[in-house]
């Protein structure tokens, strides 16, 4: 054992100090990343949307979100945080001057970053060729692993550095090195801390997947959102306070008081998130009450997205369900919800659901890959999301679909109608 461990039998304090150091920024980087996390990456990668890392190869909710992004049930964050953390200790460890324990020390961290070498190598493979999503953030903790697994390379090729006889200030010699860590770690908390503040102040940006239909002129929008035939009468934005009686929400169902926490990053959306009413619609794309009622939706959309912030939700009521609603989030990301969803609705079939050939059918029709919609299917990347958001649904009160919430509040089955809906907008956005 001894033969193999005198390799480590030395303090480098060039070496070491740069270990210690890349712990630091490591921990930092992971702290950063749960910190987002949190948050749903409503401001991108970084947490500023202005970054220039936000486009469409890096999404770190994708990544993070996965089914990658946890280990044994832990958050790879959380991992991440402990990995870094250790070898932060294991490098203050060495610099106390215990020299029958630095070996074992240095030994320990080397197997340890080997293995954080492993894993990352695993996450960088599962993000460029399973997710093909890029976390930058995550990217930075891998070239930081990188960079330590040469940096302990080195350490093992070199030889050991004899000691010099001991002497009457040695001593002082490791306080100091323990004395500059500390500062370090001080600064290191300073600087969490301040993010975590931050951040916590800062209200995610949830994606609008209209936002580029918004800009278009009417004749382009239309593609999106069906227009109402040219026979019908124009829908009113305002109804008599007379309707409002006949109108009612759910009396059995107490309100959800925090309902924006219901929101999650991959639901599709239309309207400002800072609108003063919230519209929540929990839809299963196998029931038929929901495709009836997105003929009564859609024109609510089309009259109040300038009021109130829709999102829609799905919420799985059978197996066959959730591929369909995996295949709904993909076509989000490509701005293809309501194409994607209407085609669901018109091939519906409640027994069994859709195939996955018909859903490729449906992204080839709409303008969708269907090669990159199989592959974000087969790897399962929204299917955490969909078991969290159930749940979530559940223990709020949602037992069926079609459920609307408005501002938190339930609304009566007797008042799922246009007018109804229209009405209890301009009702909640007047209070």
């Amino acid at each position: 054992m001894h033969r193999y461990l005198y390799r480590f039998d030395s303090w480098r304090a060039p070496l070491d100090r740069t270990v210690y150091g890349l712990a630091l920024v490591g921990i930092l980087d992971a702290a950063h990343i749960a910190i987002q996390k949190r948050g749903g990456f409503g401001q991108g990668c970084t947490g500023f949307s202005s970054s220039a890392l936000t486009g469409s190869v890096f999404d770190c909710a994708a990544v993070t979100g996965s089914e990658a992004g946890v280990f044994l049930g832990v958050s790879n964050a959380i991992w991440g945080l402990l990995f870094y953390a250790a070898v932060a200790a294991l490098t203050v460890a060495t610099a106390w001057n215990f020299r029958e324990k630095r070996a074992l020390y240095k030994a320990a961290r080397t197997v340890l970053v080997a293995g954080g070498l492993a894993y990352t190598a695993y996450l960088v493979y599962y993000q460029v060729a399973v997710l093909e999503q890029l976390c930058i953030l995550c990217l930075v903790s891998a070239g930081i692993v990188v960079v330590l697994a040469i940096l302990h390379g080195i350490d093992v090729k070199l030889s050991p550095v004899s000691s010099p006889e001991p002497s009457s200030n040695m001593i002082f010699k490791p306080l100091r090195e323990i004395a500059w860590m500390g500062g370090l770690l001080l600064l290191l908390g300073t600087l969490i801390a301040a993010d975590a503040v931050y951040f916590s102040n800062s209200e995610p940006e949830f994606p609008d997947v209209f936002a580029a239909e918004a800009e278009m002129d009417a004749a382009a929008s239309s593609e999106a959102l069906p227009l109402a035939p040219a026979e019908e009468e124009p829908l009113v934005d305002v109804v008599p306070d007379s309707a409002l009686a006949e109108c009612p929400y759910d009396p059995e169902k107490e309100p959800v008081e925090d309902f924006r926490r219901l929101i999650n990053l991959f639901d599709p959306t239309v309207g400002e998130a800072d609108a003063p009413v919230t519209v929540i619609e929990y839809f299963d794309p196998n029931c038929p009450g929901c495709k009836s009622f997105h003929d009564v939706i859609t024109p609510v959309v089309r009259s109040h997205a300038d009021r109130a912030f829709f999102v829609f939700k799905p919420f799985v009521l059978w197996s066959h369900s959730i591929v369909q609603s995996e295949a709904l989030y993909a076509a989000t990301r490509e701005k293809k919800f309501f194409p994607m969803l209407e085609a669901q609705y018109e091939m519906q079939n409640p027994q069994t659901g859709l195939s996955l050939e018909q859903l490729r059918e449906i992204a080839e029709n709409i303008g969708m890959n269907p090669d990159v919609l199989m592959q974000r299917l087969e790897s399962r990347l929204y299917r955490r999301t969909l078991e969290q958001q159930k749940n979530e649904a559940i223990e709020v009160g949602v037992t069926h679909t079609p459920t609307v919430l408005i501002n938190g509040r339930f609304v009566a089955f007797e008042s799922q109608t246009v007018e109804c809906l229209q009405s209890m907008i301009e009702e909640a956005a007047a209070q």
